[in-house]
């Protein structure tokens, strides 16, 4: 009965012991999301998930970058990375990656682009372990700028060309 009892406190420190995961939705990307992270102290060694979700209403580029706060060992994160997918998160149908990066306080400011995303549903996936003495903690910032559309492009081809023209008109008649 002893040895039953303690096989099951094991258990239940084991799982104790186990990943933090948080959603946070930002619902429709705004121009610039930020969000910051703080793991306590009674989390300290354990790995954590989170996931970011959001929505892009037109095609855009993407810029994200992580920050890990590891000041003087007190708030650390360690093995940190950042992986975008395109998809609806946690509605059991398989999502597409598209790049990961990592993070961590030796890196400073890691930051990753995504060009020419469609309109559409996605989401960051987060994940590091939080080795400080007072816990760990990040900052995630994504930031977004919308794709030109194709009949920009020629607009803006015609007006240099115009402008190559009337610069040559105007050194000619010098």
């Amino acid at each position: 009965m002893h040895v039953k009892l303690k096989l099951a406190a094991a258990a239940i420190a084991l799982m104790a012991a186990g990943a933090q995961a948080t959603v946070f939705e930002w619902d429709d990307h705004d121009i610039l999301e930020t969000q910051t992270v703080k793991y306590g102290k009674v989390h300290s060694g354990q790995a954590f998930e989170d996931f970011f979700t959001f929505e892009l209403d037109d095609p855009s580029h993407l810029w994200t970058a992580a920050v890990s706060a590891n000041l003087i060992n007190r708030f650390r994160v360690e093995q940190g990375s950042v992986e975008l997918f395109a998809g609806t998160y946690g509605d059991n149908v398989a999502d597409v990656s598209l790049g990961a990066y990592a993070f961590d306080g030796s890196t400073g400011s890691t930051d990753h682009q995504f060009s020419n995303l469609a309109a559409g549903d996605y989401y960051y996936k987060v994940n590091g372990v939080i080795t400080g003495t007072l816990g760990g903690q990040y900052v995630l910032t994504s930031t977004i700028a919308p794709v030109p559309e194709p009949e920009t492009y020629a607009l803006m081809g015609l007006g240099l060309a115009g402008l190559i023209a009337a610069r040559r008109k105007k050194h000619q008649a010098k």
